[in-house]
Formats: structure tokens, C-alpha cells, sequence
């Protein structure tokens, strides 16, 4: 019988546990600072960008 599935070591988590809990800390991260006063500034923006850029990149892990 073909087993598709890879068995992680002992003590540590699947990848799709990380990553969930990952895209979550970056999605409150976003959300927090779209409630900051100074949200627009160009450095606010271009963190929230890369963070929403990880989320989309754990996301192309997740469904390979």
C-alpha cells in the first residue's frame, strides 16, 4: 500500500500548523496597523505589503 503521506519527526509540528498560526500573527499584525494613526506612512505600508506577501506565499505552500 502507497503511504502519500510524510510523517514528521517527533516533536515537531506539520507545516500547515506553523503556517496557519503564521498567517494568523501576520493578519492580526495588518490589522493592528490599519488601526494606527499613522498608517499611511510609506514605512507602515510597505511592512503591512510584505506581510500580506507572506501570507499569499504560505498559502502557495499549503495547497502544493
Amino acid at each position: 500500500m502507497d503511504n502519500k503521506y510524510t510523517i514528521n519527526p517527533i516533536g515537531i509540528e506539520p507545516k500547515w500548523i506553523v503556517i496557519q498560526r503564521r498567517n494568523k500573527d501576520l493578519a492580526d499584525a495588518i490589522s493592528r496597523y490599519s488601526n494606527f494613526v499613522n498608517s499611511s506612512k510609506k514605512e507602515n505600508l510597505e511592512l503591512v505589503r510584505e506581510w500580506a506577501l507572506e501570507i499569499v506565499e504560505n498559502c502557495n505552500i499549503l495547497i502544493k
